[in-house]
């Protein structure tokens, strides 16, 4: 009864399990049709991949530019007023556009701190904004001036 079965898928098996015949010149196209998709989605992902790599160089080339884009454009010098005791904190706008910053200042040495927020105008030959006793700041050593403006990075100054 073993041989019958063994004999049995052996003529199966040697006959193809079904009507085979004909379907061997299409296999064959399917085949050629397939690998051709596949040659042609492997130098796609090969050019996208080369499109990555030269948008990721060209960001790589614009960060620096970038980062300079996002520094707050106010420049800061400590004076010290004619005949007067307290130095002044002067802040000047360099951009075109009149800029809302929030300041906090510190002493690291007194510890006392204080907030203000303004608007610098667009640079011009106006006087800078200034900070001292006028806004109940005594300047001293070891003050800091955060400042922060929408869109920029803030800016920290130690004097």
């Amino acid at each position: 009864m073993k041989r019958c079965i063994w004999l049995a898928l052996a003529l199966g098996l040697a006959g193809g399990c079904g009507d085979s015949r004909g379907k061997g010149p299409a296999l064959q196209t399917a085949l050629t049709e397939t690998q051709a998709r596949l040659h042609a989605a492997t130098a796609e992902v090969a050019a996208l991949q080369n499109q990555l790599a030269a948008a990721r160089a060209e960001i790589n080339a614009l960060r620096p530019l970038a980062a300079k884009a996002r520094t707050l454009p106010i420049r800061i010098q400590r004076r010290q007023p004619a005949g007067g005791t307290n130095a002044v904190y002067q802040l000047q706008n360099l951009s075109d556009q009149t800029l809302a910053v929030r300041i906090r200042l510190h002493n690291t040495l007194g510890n006392y701190s204080k907030s203000l927020t303004c608007a610098l105008p667009a640079m011009r030959a106006a006087p800078p904004f200034e900070i001292g006793a006028t806004n109940d700041w005594p300047t001293a050593t070891g003050d800091v001036l955060e400042m922060t403006s929408q869109g920029y990075d803030a800016l920290t100054i130690t004097f």
